[in-house]
């Protein structure tokens, strides 16, 4: 539940099974084609193709067709299908997760020889829309195993698309993490690549519509990919782009297929400098749901686009059970459903169309924490709520993971180079709507895709009371509708409220304590260095009662040459010497509770930083060494 990591860790599925529109342009590939099965998939020239056409020595009922490997045969792409299904018939939703975590998670261990002691672990599991339209659904886990000769490890991520009585299964398999962060171009777009050829499911839009289609023959895009709409308060579609080779006389014609399967098409004028532009009406006569827009200009496919519709109508909940009341209220519009739990004693609201999950167990990661609720809405966003009871350290132990752990590098390691990928840690001790003194860790993961920035936030909330501490968790993601989702978050998290509230207006819980045995008495500092290949990753962070802000930072390798350092915002930097490195700032100083990532590459393995922080008139602060 706490882990930040698992951000990386969905961006890695995104990349990796066909959901994040990646197209790599740089690698040849060669395009696989089997028509007895009906599919086509694309791969890397330099991969190995291996078609099996055997069964699944693994899986129950399964057919596997062709695998693809990479050169050192450490990470697989495969592609499998259940003829006539009889595992997943009649199944949908977390009964076919559950189902696949049942034949296919814990099958894996079930053939091990005697002397291996295997496991595994689910990491993340959802449903799914493939770009190409196919419904389906997701599992990560991790395969552990090991024995007298020693031990393996391996990250799994399948992807299931029933496609009418068959299901199909497109999956990766890697051992090593580094060459699936080196590989995540070539899996994204063998992922984008599967095709089905008389493909026989559900073929609906993602989760998260697509407001924008680009296409050797031009631009379409809609103004958004949501939309309330009602008798009295109508919505505005707009649809417009760009054609690239304008013709006299060749029509622009739009498909809308509606949320019951029915269509509609009309036609639009294309100006004389080849742009489009042309408004919608959505009213009542819209029912609530999932829309498409196929665009075509003559005989050409233009691109399609996805929108939502929301009529706001929502059932209401009437079942109670005795630790939880459930109740509707409106907010803002929105239909919400306030959630009671008497027995731990706290209550929340939540909008009506999340999904609400119900735990009452303990964390697999931190048995000290009881999992308490969750609350979902689709794959965009997640809101967690915990508890530490009579918390001796836990909370404190979890921070100080966070922080000296890589989840702000790890959280970009599936996004492709091109993305310009960054991810920064920020703290801060606030107070809650109701009087509840907090400390608020968000880890905020910026990308770039198609000149568009986005922005996806991760916030863990500790909040002691008496001797027991709050946690909540919570993650948002939408690309067309990020600032509305954030809102709902909110809503929940300022909604919370503790029945016998203990704590105070201020949270106290942050006690770090410098691990540099050099720095002065007066300056408490936390200073952490990991190498990856040449990379040397430098993590400082400033306890929250620090008696100066650091403007000036100098780091020092002892052993070897820095080859190369990397720019931090805000900061300007500077070459020393071949083994001396500065970084300077005048605007975003670190103050109390920040932290700064800085990151060089060396020539050496292991070596040992000095570093030297800096006020604002150049005075030193404190120095110390750390070892990679």
């Amino acid at each position: 539940m706490l882990k930040l990591a698992g951000i990386a860790l969905a961006v890695l599925l995104l990349s990796g099974t066909g959901l994040l529109p990646y197209v790599d342009a740089q690698t040849k590939y060669l395009t696989y084609q089997n028509k007895q099965y009906g599919f086509s998939i694309k791969y890397p020239s330099t991969w190995e193709k291996s078609e099996q056409l055997t069964k699944s020595s693994i899986f129950p009922n399964t057919l596997d067709i062709v695998t693809f490997a990479t050169p050192s045969d450490l990470t697989y792409y495969g592609v499998s299908l259940i003829k006539d299904d009889t595992i997943f018939k009649g199944l949908s939703g977390q009964k076919f997760l559950d189902k696949i975590k049942e034949k296919f998670v814990d099958s894996f261990c079930s053939g091990a020889p005697p002397g291996v002691t295997c496991s595994t672990k689910v990491v993340q599991q959802n449903t799914l829309t493939h770009q190409n339209g196919y419904s389906g659904y997701l599992m990560l886990f991790e395969l552990k195993s090991s024995s007298d000769q020693g031990s393996y490890e391996a990250g799994v991520v399948i992807g299931f698309y029933p496609d009418g009585n068959d299901v199909w299964i497109i999956g990766v398999a890697s051992s090593s993490g580094d060459e699936f962060q080196q590989y995540t171009n070539e899996l994204s777009t063998m992922g984008n690549s599967f095709t089905i050829f008389s493909y026989e499911g559900e073929q609906t839009t993602t989760s998260q519509p697509s407001t924008i289609a680009k296409s050797g023959v031009g631009t379409l895009q809609i103004n958004s990919g949501y939309f309330a709409a009602s008798k009295y308060k109508p919505a505005e579609l707009i649809v417009s782009g760009e054609i690239k080779n304008y013709l006299q006389g060749v029509p622009l014609t739009l498909k809308i297929i509606k949320p019951d399967k029915t269509t509609t098409e009309q036609n639009i004028l294309v100006t004389k400098d080849g742009k489009f532009k042309t408004p919608i009406k959505l009213d009542e006569n819209w029912p609530a749901g999932s829309y498409r827009i196929i665009a075509k200009y003559g005989s050409s496919d233009l691109g399609e686009v996805s929108f939502s519709v929301n009529t706001g109508d929502t059932t209401k909940s009437t079942t109670q059970q005795q630790t939880k009341q459930e109740t509707t209220t409106t907010t803002q519009s929105k239909k919400y459903l306030t959630y009671e739990n008497k027995k731990y004693g706290f209550s929340l609201k939540y909008p009506s169309n999340w999904q609400k999950e119900e735990k009452f167990e303990k964390d697999e990661t931190n048995p000290d924490v009881i999992n308490l609720v969750s609350f979902k809405n689709l794959d965009e966003a997640n809101f967690m709520l915990g508890i530490i009871q009579d918390d001796k350290g836990t909370s404190q132990k979890i921070l100080d993971e966070m922080k000296s752990s890589d989840a702000e590098d790890e959280v970009c390691l599936g996004v492709p180079a091109e993305s310009n990928c960054s991810a920064e840690l920020s703290e801060k001790r606030l107070t809650h709507k109701n009087g509840y003194g907090m400390h608020v860790t968000t880890l905020l993961l910026k990308m770039t895709y198609q000149q568009t920035l986005l922005e996806v936030p991760a916030t863990l909330t500790i909040i002691p009371d008496g001797k027991n501490t709050w946690l909540i968790s919570t993650t948002a993601f939408s690309l067309a509708n990020q600032k509305e989702l954030l809102k709902e978050v909110t809503s929940i998290f300022e909604s919370f409220k503790i029945s016998n509230y203990k704590g105070s207006t201020q949270s106290s819980i942050i006690t770090e304590q410098s691990t540099s045995a050099s720095s002065q008495k007066q300056f408490s500092l936390n200073v952490k260095a990991v190498q990856e290949n040449d990379q040397v990753i430098i993590t400082i962070s400033s306890p929250p009662d620090s008696a100066s802000d650091i403007y000036g930072i100098k780091l020092t390798t002892t052993t070897g040459k820095i080859k190369n350092y990397i720019k931090v915002n805000g900061w300007d930097h500077k070459r020393i010497s071949d083994n001396t490195v500065s970084y300077q700032t005048k605007s975003s100083p670190l103050g109390e509770s920040d932290v700064i990532k800085i990151k060089l590459k060396v020539d050496a393995k292991k070596p040992e930083i000095k570093w030297e922080v800096l006020s604002k008139d150049q005075k030193s602060l404190g120095t110390g060494k750390v070892k990679t």
